[in-house]
């Protein structure tokens, strides 16, 4: 009986370390990472361009910056852990930040995916791929 329990105990620990890691981690996700592949499949043009050298604010350690239909740009930023990009989604999409158009995001894990336009079909093809968009409260 009290190896029954040991083992038990034992089991439930690691199911919550394995939840934790899989909520904590953000594992890369096909969708977010693959998100101009997709975006293409859904017909548009997608053009990847080469991103600017991170600024000292930012905060993401990877970013890539996709230009669709020729005119709108998405920005994918990747990044070292779930905290940093909790926090940098707090700070984005925070009544401090100025964005010339309505900002879109959308984060899972260590990404967030950012888009500011007025396309409504990018923005409902962006929440069919990637989920509900993000918003504050």
């Amino acid at each position: 009986m009290k190896r029954k329990i040991i083992f038990a105990a034992i089991l439930a620990v690691l199911m919550v370390g394995i939840l934790i890691y899989i909520l904590i981690a953000g594992e890369q996700l096909p969708a977010y990472d693959k998100i101009g592949n997709i975006l293409s499949d859904y017909g548009y043009k997608v053009q990847e361009e080469v991103a600017d050298e991170k600024g000292p604010n930012d905060n993401f350690d990877k970013i890539r910056i996709y230009k669709i239909n020729g005119k709108e740009k998405i920005s994918l930023c990747e990044y070292s852990s779930y905290s940093k990009a909790k926090k940098d989604i707090q700070i984005l999409s925070g009544p401090l930040a100025d964005w010339a158009s309505t900002p879109f995001f959308f984060w899972k894990g260590r990404f967030i995916v950012i888009y500011v336009g007025e396309d409504n079909k990018l923005t409902s093809d962006l929440e069919k791929i990637l989920g509900k968009q993000y918003t504050v409260g």
